[in-house]
């Protein structure tokens, strides 16, 4: 992914730093606020594409178990512009290319 995603300027996947290697357990793209991308937008376009995709975690402080913390604005903002895209043993590149059509789609059109 990080590599046929890498031209689109609006989206950003997993950070790593120099001198690391990221396990990507769980591939995921962050659509800048700019684009008006949102998770809903985002589910829509897989589920159209019949892509199972998951949306991003949502805050700890988010359950109602825990105190809101409002200030941690990373913490809110990122989910609703962000998904974890599909990742397994036998993903075929078919299937990956639909994966990054359908991001690619959401920025460019």
């Amino acid at each position: 992914y990080r590599e046929h995603l890498a031209p689109l300027l609006d989206v950003s996947m997993n950070p790593e730093p120099k001198n690391t290697v990221n396990g990507v357990w769980m591939p995921t793209v962050v659509f800048e606020t700019e684009t008006g991308v949102t998770r809903e937008k985002l589910q829509k376009a897989f589920g159209d594409e019949n892509i199972d995709a998951r949306v991003f975690f949502s805050p700890l402080s988010s359950l109602p178990m825990f105190e809101k913390v409002k200030a941690n604005a990373n913490a809110w903002d990122i989910p609703i512009r962000a998904i974890n895209l599909p990742s397994y043993h036998d993903l075929a590149f078919e299937d990956q290319e639909r994966v990054i059509a359908t991001v690619t789609s959401l920025v460019s059109t």
